[in-house]
């Protein structure tokens, strides 16, 4: 399967050359199931989402505490749960 796998499903999503792009990157991605682009998405998506939250925590602006704490709280609950999608 494999890279008319990516074809078919990045031709589906939302930004297409984003979802070939990031998909083609890994070299997982060549010859693998449908399985494959689907694991390589989440590891992708909870690699950026933690990120955000490292960028959160470094904000000290006082003013902004109470947002930001819900911006690493919300953030922290979307990688459980990613993670939990890749469990399966």
């Amino acid at each position: 399967m494999g890279y008319p796998l990516i074809c078919d499903i990045c031709a589906r999503s939302n930004n297409p050359s984003l979802c070939d792009h990031v998909l083609r990157s890994d070299p997982r991605s060549n010859g693998a199931d449908a399985r494959g682009p689907a694991e390589i998405a989440l590891e992708n998506a909870v690699l950026a989402t933690q990120a955000s939250i490292d960028v959160a925590n470094m904000v000290s602006n006082p003013g902004n505490k109470g947002i930001i704490d819900t911006c690493i709280e919300v953030f922290g609950d979307a990688v459980d749960t990613l993670n939990k999608c890749k469990a399966r």
